[in-house]
Parts: structure tokens; C-alpha cells; sequence
């Protein structure tokens, strides 16, 4: 990912198997109205590269590229494009604070919940801003947990969020970084920056019970766990407590979540 010493939440199986759920059409609609069969691309911070592969389907004649700190996930992208037959995609490790690529090289630079991970994500918006051609866009999506939504509520779950943030905070990430996008892109001096935000949504018991699931197995080995472990926010019976408030969440018929995602587009002159 950036610059972080870990990425948070991992590369458990479990995450990998849901990061390649990721498409365009959900997680970067914001810029289908800026690819082009010719478009030249680069995927940020790709991790499986299920939305980099796609960006490849749209630029099917153009020359997509992924960049991505860890090897393994690079790996993981170089089977999916062989077994997928998709021809027109490099990977190759490499961090977004230092883009392996010349000045002014793609049309289009993307980044989808990376700048989250990272302590300076101006300098990386900088250095995406770079490798992006003159008349060529940047853009972003993050999350933004102030505007998240859970319902009903309990103390675990509150708690859940609380400690997991306060690690990210003492990782050197921002889960409240979606709302400051505008502010970033301005303060890169994008020529010209667009921002919104759109809610990915859990309203059905197949995605609530995925998602729950999913956030109950992060709190078995996410690198974030260990650090409130190591700093004694949280004890191995809390987890085990917080992991079975997450369970029995799922199995609620009103439980209902709601996560708001923000996204900018830089413009460069």
C-alpha cells in the first residue's frame, strides 16, 4: 500500500477474497465518463487488482499498469490477468509514495482506499499528480467513518469502531480522510478538482452476514489488532466478545449498515 509500516487490516485470505469483489461499476464509477478504449491508466495501491483488471476492459486498446507495495498481491494480479486472458495490464511492486513510472505518463491515475493508509497523503496525491499527463485527471475514493451508519447499535460494536480507529490513528492512517479530499487536491494545485461522495450499502442478510463475518475474521490477525493488543486497548476475551457481538449482529432482521465513500478528481493543467 503507502507508507505505512503495515497495511491495517492485512492480506489475510479473507481480505483478498473480498477486495476481488471490487469493479469499476461500484468502486470507481466516478470515472467512467473518463475512460476511453485508448486511455492509459495506473492503479494505485491495485492489491488483487480486480478493479485494475477491469480498467483494463474498459482501455481494451489502450495500456493499463498496477503498482502495489506488497509482493504477493502482485502475484495474485499476474495469475488473474493470465487466467482471465487479459493481455493489455502490467503489475509490478512499487509504492505510491514513489511511482516507479517517468513524469507525465497516463491519462488517468487512480488510488481506491489507499491515501487512509498513509501519514502524508498530499505527497502522495503530489506524486500521482506526476506520473499523470498534462490534461490528465487523478482521482480518488476513501471512506469517511464520520458518516457511517449502524444499526441498531451495542457497546461491542461502538467499541469495535473505536479501537480499531484509535490503531489506524497510531498507525499513521485517517479513517476520516474522504471528507478532506477536496481540501488536498486544492492544496495540490490540480487545475481544476471535482469532488462527491455515494454510500455502499449492506440492506439484505447475504451482505450483512458477509461483511460481519468479514470484520469478526479481521480480529483474529489484522495488523491493527496486534498493535491494540501491544498497547493494551483491547484483551484476547474483548476480541473473542467483539467477534461474537459481529456474528450475532448478522443474524439481526433490522440490522442494517451504511458506509459513505468520497471521492475527488484532480485535473492537471
Amino acid at each position: 500500500m503507502g507508507n505505512t509500516s503495515s497495511y491495517s487490516v492485512g492480506y489475510g485470505k479473507h481480505v483478498v477474497s473480498l477486495f476481488t469483489k471490487r469493479t469499476v461499476q461500484q468502486q470507481a464509477q466516478h470515472l467512467i465518463p473518463y475512460l476511453k478504449p485508448s486511455s492509459t491508466i495506473l492503479d494505485c495501491g491495485c492489491g488483487p487488482g480486480s478493479i485494475t483488471l477491469d480498467f483494463a476492459r474498459y482501455a481494451y486498446a489502450g495500456a493499463v499498469s498496477g503498482i502495489d507495495l506488497e509482493h504477493s498481491q502482485i502475484e495474485f494480479c499476474k495469475n488473474a490477468a493470465k487466467e482471465q486472458g487479459i493481455s493489455n495490464v502490467e503489475f509490478k511492486q512499487g509504492s505510491i509514495m514513489h511511482i516507479p513510472f517517468p513524469d507525465n505518463s497516463f491519462d488517468i491515475v487512480h488510488a481506491h482506499a489507499v491515501l487512509c493508509q498513509l501519514n502524508s497523503p498530499l505527497d502522495a496525491i503530489k506524486e500521482m499528480m506526476r506520473v499523470a499527463k498534462p490534461g490528465g485527471i487523478v482521482a480518488v475514493r476513501e471512506m469517511d467513518w464520520r458518516a457511517n451508519l449502524i444499526h441498531p447499535e451495542s457497546p461491542l460494536l461502538v467499541k469495535e469502531y473505536q479501537i480499531r480507529k484509535q490503531a489506524i490513528d497510531k498507525m499513521g492512517g485517517d479513517y476520516f480522510i474522504g471528507g478532506k479530499l477536496r481540501g488536498l487536491f486544492n492544496s495540490a494545485q490540480f487545475a481544476k478538482v471535482e469532488a462527491g461522495a455515494s454510500c455502499e450499502v449492506c440492506g439484505d442478510a447475504g451482505s450483512i452476514t458477509e461483511v460481519s463475518h468479514y470484520i469478526a475474521k479481521q480480529w483474529e490477525d489484522a495488523p491493527f489488532v496486534k498493535l491494540a493488543l501491544d498497547e493494551g486497548w483491547v484483551n484476547q476475551e474483548e476480541i473473542k466478545q467483539i467477534q461474537q457481538a459481529l456474528i450475532d449482529y448478522a443474524k439481526q432482521e433490522d440490522a442494517f449498515r451504511a458506509w459513505t465513500w468520497c471521492f475527488a478528481i484532480g485535473h492537471k493543467s
